[in-house]
């Protein structure tokens, strides 16, 4: 847990974080909630080395609910989550309603439901299904050229690139393309190899393997192997414009109670984009509107207007 900001009277909100594992992300987010908001950032367990990853979605899920409690012992809790870092905080909810607990909010930023995952790519979705009627993969990109990846393309590539540099610079490229290409596959080989190991063993990730892309494959196959239950929680979706091609994600399989679907303005050519400046300031006026009733705040539940917005 990571204590962007502990002080204040207010409902405290957890978030939790996506593929690569770190809440640094929710900080801007924090800062435009009001100064008496008490914040939580969720971060991978394993990060700084310090113990193994956990490697399920139930695992990340029951270590975050104990360090919540610890926190907040009575709730009602309310609780994000940032793309993958969305079926861990369903998990969380489904967790703590099995404990008699209340759930207040669940907020999705741009945070796909599993069965969301399995019928489109969450990065190309706004172009539609990836599988037909029929199950079948669906062709949606068409390269305009296609790149010779072996090693004579590479270098071919290389020359044809460094044309007009000195020729020290000229070797220098094309030798670094071949190296690549001759001893590139075999090293892939190896590191999965070794993360395989370590995994297996329960130690913690030594440093050359604590980087984000290993986090996310960890991540990749926790969220393959989750089936989510289904929940009576009030669930808000908050998705960037133009990447998604169903408003409510998926969540609307799993609960009743999506209660809005909040599309985001701006230019956001990746999900992260979504939780920066300037995008996050829409994020942050509905969320904070939205945590009032419980923190005390006007007695009309916004939480519970059953609103979707454009």
């Amino acid at each position: 847990m990571v204590p962007i900001r502990s002080a204040g009277q207010r409902l405290p909100f957890f978030a939790v974080h996506g593929g690569a594992g770190t809440a640094l992300l929710f900080e801007p987010l924090a800062r435009r909630l009001a100064p008496d908001h008490p914040f939580y950032g969720l971060q991978a367990v394993g990060l700084f080395g310090r113990e193994a990853p956990q490697r399920t979605v139930e695992e990340m899920a029951a270590r975050y609910v104990s360090e919540m409690t610890a926190v907040d012992p009575h709730g009602p809790y309310a609780i994000g989550g940032y793309c993958f870092g969305g079926l861990v905080a369903w998990e969380m909810a489904h967790q703590l309603v099995e404990a008699g607990r209340e759930v207040s909010l669940v907020a999705m930023f741009n945070a796909p439901a599993a069965n969301y995952n399995e019928r489109f790519d969450p990065v190309f979705d706004h172009e539609g299904p990836i599988r037909d009627d029929r199950g079948e993969l669906v062709e949606r990109i068409v390269a305009t050229q296609a790149v010779d990846r072996s090693l004579r393309g590479s270098i071919t590539r290389q020359l044809r690139e460094s044309s007009g540099r000195s020729t020290t610079q000229r070797i220098r490229m094309v030798s670094g393309a071949g190296f690549d290409r001759l001893v590139g596959p075999s090293r892939t080989r190896l590191r999965r190899v070794w993360l395989d190991v370590v995994l297996r063993s329960g130690r913690p990730l030594p440093s050359g393997l604590r980087e984000a892309n290993v986090f996310q494959r960890l991540a990749r196959v926790a969220q393959d192997a989750y089936v989510p239950p289904k929940l009576d929680v009030p669930v808000i979706v908050y998705r960037a414009t133009g990447l998604y091609f169903e408003d409510d994600l998926g969540w609307g399989a799993y609960t009743p109670r999506v209660v809005a679907s909040l599309e985001i303005p701006g230019h956001q050519p990746i999900p992260r984009a979504t939780m920066a400046e300037p995008c996050v300031d829409t994020v942050a006026a509905d969320l904070s509107e939205r945590l009032a009733p419980a923190a005390g705040g006007p007695t009309s539940d916004p939480v519970e207007r059953g609103e979707s917005r454009p």
